[in-house]
């Protein structure tokens, strides 16, 4: 969990410091079958990997509630299928686009929050 807290410490202040980064490489990348897969396997893995170690950090029921929403949001966009998957994140990341900075800080704080919570329980 310690490397995972890192990687959302350092995307979140990536966004921050540079927020077209992300965002184009989302838009660029949006139609691609392999951003898809990505998203749902990366989402649904971050999830369980979340709810299966929530046992094991000074606040479970918070972990394990981020973990099912983790899971739930990959089984939503499996469900919803590639073409609306990309007309979703179509409309979703212009009205993002403004708030990266804000997405970025929270992308830190949950870095933050679970490196705590999982270290030295």
């Amino acid at each position: 969990m310690l490397l995972l807290s890192i990687l959302l410490i350092l995307v979140g202040f990536s966004i921050v410091i540079r927020p077209a980064l992300l965002y184009d490489w989302v838009e660029v990348n949006l139609e691609s079958k392999t951003f898809y897969y990505s998203v749902i396997i990366g989402r649904f893995a971050f999830g369980v990997l979340l709810v299966l170690a929530a046992k094991y950090s000074k606040h479970p029921m918070f972990i394990t509630f981020f973990g099912g929403l983790a899971v739930l949001a990959a089984i939503a966009f499996v469900l919803m299928g590639q073409e609306y998957f990309v007309q979703f994140m179509s409309r979703v990341m212009p009205r993002l686009r403004p708030y990266a900075i804000v997405s970025g800080l929270v992308s830190v704080g949950m870095g933050a929050f679970f490196m705590y919570a999982f270290l030295k329980r």
